[in-house]
């Protein structure tokens, strides 16, 4: 919803981007799934991975996002195309280097929430940066984030929280995270609705990002450095 996304679509910084975004719009609009995916893909090569990650696919979703408020499309148009973007960024975490194990960072997004492009965006990102990520997807109880973190023995926790209908049982949720995992572990979070209550949540321990640029700098500084 609007009240979601208080911040207008980041700018592109070039002609190519922004003409990859439309035509992956139009794709959309069309419900042609398997030409959003080539698009997808041919955005990838050409622009890199850090640029489909940072820049294009945010471009993306935040004009779906805004589309779908306007009732321009429906739900099925903003589900295809988070289906085609995940497949793409699971397929490149994939093809990524293997890290050093002990630099294992457990992504997911708290209970409630079913966006899962964000906490995937973030996932890839922190794999350019040398992280092992563990993934758990969407909608994950906080007993069970709490439960993989210490099996998997991460070094960082990073969750995505972009939309809920009951703050107060998100903030709820990630307070038991953040008490339950060990104090020396950084449980980051992002995403429209933790920034919307970001100082309760840093009240409670969590370090909340605005960017994709400010998560990587904590993990760098509070993970990396545990």
């Amino acid at each position: 919803d609007a009240a979601e996304r208080p911040a207008p679509a980041p700018k592109l910084d070039t002609t190519e981007l922004v003409d990859s975004v439309e035509e992956a719009l139009r794709y959309v609009r069309s419900l042609d799934g398997s030409s959003l995916d080539r698009v997808l893909r041919r955005a990838l090569a050409r622009h890199g991975l850090p640029a489909f990650v940072d820049d294009l696919v945010p471009h993306l979703m935040h004009r779906i996002g805004d589309q779908w408020t306007a009732n321009e499309i429906t739900i099925a148009h903003e589900h295809l195309a988070s289906a085609a973007v995940l497949a793409v960024l699971f397929d490149t975490m994939r093809g990524l280097p293997d890290a050093p194990s002990s630099r294992r960072l457990l992504v997911a997004t708290p209970a409630g929430e079913h966006h899962a492009v964000g906490a995937a965006l973030a996932a890839t990102a922190a794999a350019l940066d040398g992280w092992t990520v563990v993934y758990l997807g969407a909608d994950v109880p906080s007993a069970d984030i709490v439960s993989a973190a210490a099996a998997t023995q991460a070094r960082a926790v990073l969750l995505s929280a972009v939309h809920t209908d009951n703050p107060d049982q998100m903030l709820k949720d990630l307070r038991t995270v953040r008490t339950e995992v060990p104090a020396s572990i950084p449980v980051v979070i992002g995403g429209a609705a933790a920034r919307k209550v970001g100082r309760r949540l840093s009240d409670a321990g969590l370090i909340v990002c605005d960017s994709f640029a400010e998560m990587r700098d904590a993990l760098s500084r509070h993970g990396l450095a545990a």
